[in-house]
């Protein structure tokens, strides 16, 4: 079974009602928009920031962080490429999901997020921002 999101043929029903259409056009854009998010990666992420201790030192919570951040970002990829159905365009959808992975990686772990000085509401205009996008960006590449 795929994890990825493949966008239907185009076909034309000219006996549905427009409601209907809308709905499930509606119905498909979330489903799309919800399988750009790298569940698994951001909940190991998220379930490895709970094992870093308050009690170590910046410096090394800074590292371990960094590094955890880097492996999920090398596996988003990986393992959604393993998660496809051959034959399929994955390529934008690659990109995007790595993409809403670091997006969401700062969005949750606010002040642990390295590098970056963390603001909530920003992170929060860039998840809905990103969210809005990358619903309008055709993954059939």
């Amino acid at each position: 079974m795929s994890r990825l999101f493949y966008e239907a043929e185009k076909s034309s029903n000219k006996f549905k009602s427009g409601s209907e259409n809308g709905h499930k056009r509606a119905k498909l854009g979330l489903e799309k928009i919800a399988s750009l998010v790298p569940a698994e990666i951001i909940a190991t992420y998220l379930t490895i920031l709970g094992f870093i201790s308050d009690n170590w030192d910046f410096q090394t919570r800074e590292i371990v962080t960094s590094i955890c951040i880097a492996i999920c970002t090398i596996l988003t990829p990986i393992y959604l490429r393993k998660m496809s159905t051959p034959g399929k365009p994955i390529k934008v959808h690659l990109i995007m999901s790595t993409i809403a992975f670091l997006i969401w990686a700062y969005a949750t772990s606010g002040d642990r997020f390295p590098l970056v000085e963390y603001e909530s509401s920003i992170a929060s205009i860039i998840l809905v921002l990103f969210t809005l996008i990358s619903g309008a960006i055709p993954l059939n590449k």
